[in-house]
């Protein structure tokens, strides 16, 4: 099967690689992504910078509240900016965030070894509105914790994928086109780098 121009809208054909049992997950996670991506308002990021207060530096808290007021779709919990961020710290994530995370970059690499042209800032907008999503359920103080391990997960498992393909086809390069028979196995959990977070 050729698969030409895929998106999040056009991808049932891409989906019969998937086994039965991971076709409603992969379902779901399209929905999130879908769903996320009307909350972000380019316009936000051109408001001018917010003002901290005379003689000292915000801390992470400060920002925090400031861009909340600034942004009634901001998430508490994400700044990176202030005296007082702590160092990123890998988190037990549930498991159906760890599963989502996973079954979008399968879905992302279903694409890529059709031979689809790769579309990065696309996948990248996908992952971030995923990761938006999910890190809602979270307390406010795992968050930044959490999108650092998803990060490490949505990493993992693009090395995993892209070994198991070198493996199986030593000379591909991104942009070829891998047969249905490695895809399937690949894309179902077989093969390549494994690296437990």
């Amino acid at each position: 099967m050729r698969i030409g121009s895929v998106t999040m809208d056009n991808y049932q054909d891409l989906l019969r690689i998937f086994s039965d049992a991971k076709r409603e997950r992969l379902n779901g996670v399209k929905e999130r992504v879908r769903g996320e991506s009307g909350n972000w308002d380019r316009t936000l990021s051109l408001w001018p910078s917010i003002q901290g207060p005379i003689g000292r530096s915000m801390t992470a808290a400060e920002f925090d509240a400031a861009l909340a007021a600034k942004n009634p779709n901001h998430i508490k919990g994400l700044v990176t900016e202030g005296t007082n961020v702590p160092p990123a710290r890998m988190l037990d994530l549930p498991e159906h965030m760890v599963q989502g995370v996973k079954d979008l970059v399968r879905l992302q690499y279903a694409q890529i070894l059709s031979g689809a042209s790769e579309r990065r800032m696309q996948h990248g907008d996908e992952f971030g509105m995923l990761q938006r999503s999910f890190v809602r359920e979270l307390p406010q103080q795992d968050r930044l914790d959490a999108m650092y391990t998803m990060n490490r997960i949505f990493q993992n498992e693009r090395q995993r994928i892209e070994s198991a393909v070198q493996n199986a086809v030593p000379n591909w390069q991104r942009g070829m086109r891998v047969s249905n028979e490695i895809t399937t196995a690949i894309l179902n959990g077989g093969g390549g780098f494994n690296s437990t977070i």
